[in-house]
């Protein structure tokens, strides 16, 4: 009896580690266009990874919170605007607000002599 109760529990585990990995590595896209997104300095990876789930770029901030707690003794995210305007997997979503690739707008100073 205990070795089918520890399979099942095995094949549980070994289950929810593949759904997961595979929600993970899914690129997602729930907007039209383009999104920009500003995670404000001082935003906790909680409100980072909700903030991303409502503007459509992540479909759950699960698997965002899941990248983060394995990583985060070592690594901080990167306060800035982002530009989403392709699916994107949540990790590389996760690697883009590590490395801080914010978008950047072009400003024009007209000549002033």
């Amino acid at each position: 009896m205990k070795k089918y109760l520890i399979a099942a529990i095995l094949l549980l585990l070994v289950g929810a580690a593949a759904f997961a990995g595979a929600e993970i590595l899914r690129p997602y896209r729930g907007y039209t266009g383009q999104a920009i997104v500003e995670i404000a300095p001082g935003t906790q990876a909680p409100e980072a990874a909700r903030l991303l789930a409502s503007r459509g770029v992540l479909a759950h901030s699960w698997p965002f919170m899941t990248l983060y707690s394995l990583g985060r003794w070592r690594y901080h995210l990167k306060a800035g605007a982002y530009l989403f305007d392709r699916p994107l997997r949540p990790l590389d979503v996760y690697r883009k607000i590590l490395r801080g690739d914010v978008y950047l707008r072009a400003v024009v100073f007209p000549d002033c002599s």
